[in-house]
């Protein structure tokens, strides 16, 4: 609706525009249904709700992406003077034959990781049976969350396996995509 009116000789116009407005928030709740509670309650009078769509911030491709490659990039047993980080070992365990590739694999399970082979996949622990892992997501975002941000990488899919004759659930990941992706980003030793 647009109205003029005149004042001190010049016009004004008056226009009422509706408008939608998207807002994005990270609520810390306990649940979905919280969480909306609380995205409710946010809105100011007068505000109208077309839509609420709540999600579980760990469940993204995004965040999964990015747990991966923190726990890649993280430094495990240096060998020598050169440090080494879970991707070399990754690397180690895909690019040796025979005896080798086994020990390396076996370093990995004292980790809370193990290469499936015959499939190709990346199996991470999910529980916390396995110290190393606890270390490094402690202080992260997926502090206790890491196997849900796993999960939501593409072909993820969730598995039991023993890391070092320690049982455990996995996120069992596909080598190719978004595992070799990361893999490729990280800069191998010379």
């Amino acid at each position: 609706m647009t109205t003029l009116t005149k004042m001190d000789g010049l016009r004004h116009y008056r226009a009422t525009v509706t408008e939608e407005l998207c807002r994005h928030y990270t609520i810390p709740a306990g649940s979905a249904a919280e969480a909306e509670r609380m995205a409710r309650r946010s809105l100011k009078p007068g505000q109208k709700l077309v839509g609420i769509n709540v999600t579980d911030g760990y469940r993204s491709v995004e965040t999964g992406a990015d747990c991966l490659a923190h726990l890649l990039g993280h430094p495990y047993f240096p060998a020598g003077d050169v440090p080494r980080c879970l991707a070399d070992w990754i690397r180690a365990a895909l690019g040796w034959d025979g005896a080798e590739a086994q020990a390396a694999n076996r370093q990995l399970a004292y980790g809370g990781l193990r290469i499936r082979p015959e499939t190709p996949a990346l199996c991470v622990a999910s529980g916390r049976s396995v110290a190393f892992l606890v270390r490094v997501f402690e202080d992260t975002p997926w502090a206790d969350r890491w196997a849900d941000a796993l999960a939501a990488l593409p072909g993820a899919s969730r598995t039991n396996m023993t890391f070092a004759r320690v049982a455990s659930r996995a996120v069992q990941l596909p080598l190719a995509g978004r595992v070799s992706e990361i893999l490729d980003s990280l800069e191998a030793p010379p």
